[in-house]
């Protein structure tokens, strides 16, 4: 199960969901849907993730920060305060994951 191996990497829901800037709850369902295998039911680059993470045996919490900041983060101008929060703890979890 997905959420197994999320916590098998020292990963936390909350992490992942702001990361992705999407809520906590709804990350949730997207781990109940993609445990369903109901993957119509889950944002695109949310699914490309967790098939990142379900196919990938020998990955760990840096390995997953790195993949999202490489394939999955649009960047954009900098300036509101969400967007740096967001950057500040992928930088904190890369440098000390």
């Amino acid at each position: 199960m997905l959420r197994e191996r999320i916590k098998q990497m020292d990963l936390k829901v909350t992490e992942l969901s702001d990361y992705l800037q999407i809520s906590r709850p709804t990350m949730y369902k997207f781990i109940e849907y993609y445990d369903e295998q109901n993957f119509d039911l889950i944002n695109r680059k949310v699914l490309k993730l967790f098939n990142y993470i379900s196919e990938n045996e020998f990955i760990g919490k840096k390995t997953v920060i790195s993949y999202i900041l490489n394939n999955l983060v649009e960047l954009k101008p900098m300036g509101e305060k969400n967007d740096v929060s967001v950057i500040n703890k992928l930088r904190k979890n890369i440098v000390l994951a």
